[in-house]
């Protein structure tokens, strides 16, 4: 019996380093998984904010395109075209509630006045005195760095008055007036 009582503390003696190396094998494969999952929350939290960052200079620009436009606009419905002090006035308004972007803002005559014929419904038929024009603008967020550049061309179109009279002379005429 006494035979049989050592081989079985041999048997267990053997078995305690097994225990220890699978338990650490087992940890080993858990701390990997954790720090996958750690490093793959850190890549996503990065890009959703770079996604965030990106949308609101995409929105500053915008706003910024908007502005300029419409300043533009209102000029050209004060006077047929716009001079060097009206493109400073409109390139140095930048838009409001955008305090944390860095605006660079360029507005431009990019082709000197042509006739062509006017396209659309009011005006299709009459001829035009066009004049193309573009307004690019770069917003940079300052905290962040994150830069977007747009850029929008647009026609400003004058239509002599006399054509008005000839179409309406002629109206007149057919119905006989």
């Amino acid at each position: 019996m006494e035979n049989q009582d050592i081989e079985i503390k041999k048997t267990e003696n053997g078995e305690n380093g097994t225990t220890t190396i699978i338990t650490l094998l087992i940890m080993m494969l858990m701390m990997g998984f954790v720090t996958f999952a750690l490093t793959r929350s850190s890549n996503e939290t990065i890009a959703v904010s770079n996604e965030i960052s990106e949308t609101k200079a995409l929105f500053a620009a915008q706003a910024s395109i908007e502005n300029m436009v419409l300043k533009a606009d209102v000029k050209f419905e004060e006077k047929l075209t716009l001079d060097n002090s009206d493109v400073t006035a409109i390139q140095s308004s930048i838009p409001s509630n955008y305090t944390e972007f860095t605006f660079t803002q360029s507005l431009a005559k990019t082709r000197d006045s042509e006739i062509v014929d006017a396209t659309g419904q009011q005006f299709q038929g009459l001829k035009v005195l066009r004049d193309e024009w573009q307004a690019m603008t770069t917003a940079k967020e300052n905290q962040t760095g994150v830069t977007v550049t747009l850029r929008r061309r647009f026609f400003a179109n004058r239509i002599p008055i006399f054509q008005f009279g000839i179409v309406m002379a002629s109206d007149a005429i057919e119905a006989g007036i």
